[in-house]
């Protein structure tokens, strides 16, 4: 079967459950009421699946609350429909994914480490949540882990991208617990990570390239540092 073909069928529960609009909590050990996924005010993840020919998953940490926030759920968009978004209209993470693709050349995978939004963005309270949606603490059972997992086995990247301090952490620990070998890139993404001002031109023009230069098409020319607007101020 293909990549793309096993990733369908590993997320056939959550395409059966979702695209009927519930949100429902898709953890493998059934521990919704551990996870305490809240499914009227929680956004629920959709699968996003890249090219078949790419061999990089983009990793955040979990879906965010769209333009329901507190009005229900949430589901993420298909890639057709991010694809039909004119550039221009496009907003954040669009840009961010579609400069993703511009300079790997082709669509990556991207996913969630927890596959279900936390409502409670206070930073201590959200990481307490998202560490117990992601592994049981106690004992060591894979909740929103195992997708995680299986992405990996089957997409069998040479480079997973990761967003956020909590994505970073877990693929880290991924890599040490299984010994799988694929390049690991922290991407500098909308936080205020840098010591220079960037906009978001300069990510996508200047610091993301550089970034991920390993993983550029051959004969692909890498930008000019000089070109950052912080450097050329009116």
């Amino acid at each position: 079967m293909t990549v793309t073909g096993n990733l369908n069928t590993l997320y056939s529960e959550i395409i059966e459950k979702r695209s009927k609009g519930k949100g429902v909590c898709i953890c493998p050990n059934k521990s919704s009421d551990i996870c305490n996924f809240r499914k009227t005010k929680e956004s629920c993840w959709w699968p996003f699946i890249g090219d078949e020919k790419s061999k990089c998953i983009i990793v955040a940490e979990a879906p965010s609350a769209g333009s329901k926030k507190g009005k229900g759920v949430h589901f993420s968009r298909l890639l057709d429909e991010v694809v039909a978004v004119p550039p221009e209209k496009r907003k954040t993470w669009d840009r961010f994914y579609f400069a993703m693709k511009d300079t790997l050349g082709y669509y990556p995978h991207f996913t969630d480490a927890v596959k279900c939004g936390v409502s409670d963005q206070r930073r201590k309270d959200k990481n307490e949540i998202l560490h117990r949606r992601f592994t049981d603490p106690e004992i060591g059972e894979d909740r929103c882990s195992y997708y995680l997992m299986e992405e990996i086995r089957i997409v069998n990247p040479s480079l997973v991208i990761t967003v956020g301090w909590f994505a970073k952490q877990k693929i880290e620990e991924i890599k040490e617990k299984t010994g799988v070998s694929f390049d690991h890139k922290n991407i500098l993404h909308y936080s205020g990570q840098a010591s220079l001002p960037v906009n978001m031109d300069d990510k996508i023009g200047i610091i993301w390239p550089h970034q991920l230069k390993e993983h550029l098409p051959k004969g692909a020319s890498l930008p000019d540092v000089s070109k950052l607007s912080f450097f050329n101020k009116d």
